[in-house]
């Protein structure tokens, strides 16, 4: 990635989003399902992945998200929005990662894949940046009322997430992010 973002920033930022951002997550969290079901298409590039975290009034802060999920029985509702996605468009699938506990609980978010075409998960406006223009940003809107519980990570994400969320934070700093 490194290599192509010398040459060009913009695709650097979209393999970067789809590569570690999606398929990272689903291959170090996800059970063995879901990395069948997802992982293949991701690997060869017949699928693009995105990664929902950032919000208009909280940015990259997680434990401040407004994007919330509650348990409906064996399904989940999830209705919030979430800002600046790259792939927000494109992607065929994003890992979303939403509140399922109090705010400011660290151990009270969840991360749910979502395809595109699940009815409730729209994408909005193009954001029209200064520069990475060819990494296409775009606002989701979310109102999914029956994700499976085999599309979801867990309410309790392990400490190698939250290393993993402070790794991209940093490299988001000092990166092709």
């Amino acid at each position: 990635i490194v290599e192509v973002a010398r040459v060009c920033g913009s695709v650097g930022l979209s393999m970067a989003a789809h590569n570690s951002l999606c398929t990272g997550h689903i291959l170090a969290f996800g059970n063995e399902e879901q990395k069948n079901k997802w992982l293949p298409k991701l690997a060869t590039g017949q699928w693009i992945g995105a990664w929902g975290l950032t919000e208009a009034n909280t940015g990259s802060d997680a434990m401040r998200m407004q994007c919330v999920a509650k348990q409906d029985g064996d399904s989940w509702v999830i209705n919030g929005a979430k800002n600046w996605i790259t792939h927000g468009k494109s992607g065929d699938v994003a890992v979303v990662l939403a509140r399922t506990g109090e705010l400011l609980d660290s151990n009270g978010i969840t991360a749910f894949v979502v395809e595109r075409g699940t009815p409730g998960f729209k994408a909005g406006k193009k954001e029209n940046k200064l520069g990475m223009r060819a990494s296409s940003v775009r606002l989701f809107f979310i109102y999914i009322s029956f994700v499976t519980a085999g599309l979801w990570f867990g309410v309790y994400l392990t400490l190698a997430f939250w290393i993993r969320l402070k790794d991209l934070v940093r490299a988001k700093r000092t990166s092709v992010f």
